[in-house]
C-alpha cells in the first residue's frame, strides 16, 4: 500500500502531466474504502481561468478544485472530477 505522502506526490504529478493549468496547491486528502478496495482521495487546487480580473485586484483570486483519486495499493491513477464547494 502507498503511504499519504507518495498518494499525493502521484496526485501532483498526475495532474500536472495531464493538464496546462499552473499555480498547483495541495488541499487535503483522505483515504476511502470502497467495498474490498481503498482509494487516496487528493483535492488540489488551482487559479481559476475564469477569472475576472475584480476579484485579483480585492486580493481573492478564485480558485478550482479537482480531486485525484489513486488506487491505495498500486499508486495509479483511476479518476480526475471537478469539486464543487
Amino acid at each position: 500500500m502507498i503511504d499519504v505522502k507518495q498518494a499525493v506526490n502521484l496526485a501532483v504529478r498526475y495532474f500536472t502531466e495531464l493538464s496546462t493549468q499552473g499555480g498547483i496547491v495541495f488541499e487535503e486528502v483522505e483515504l476511502a474504502q470502497n467495498g474490498g478496495s481503498a482509494h487516496w482521495l487528493v483535492t488540489l487546487s488551482m487559479p481559476s481561468p475564469s477569472s475576472t480580473g475584480l476579484a485579483e485586484l480585492a486580493g481573492a483570486i478564485p480558485r478550482d478544485y479537482k480531486v485525484v483519486q489513486i488506487d491505495a495499493e498500486n499508486g495509479t491513477l483511476e479518476s480526475i472530477k471537478i469539486r464543487k464547494l
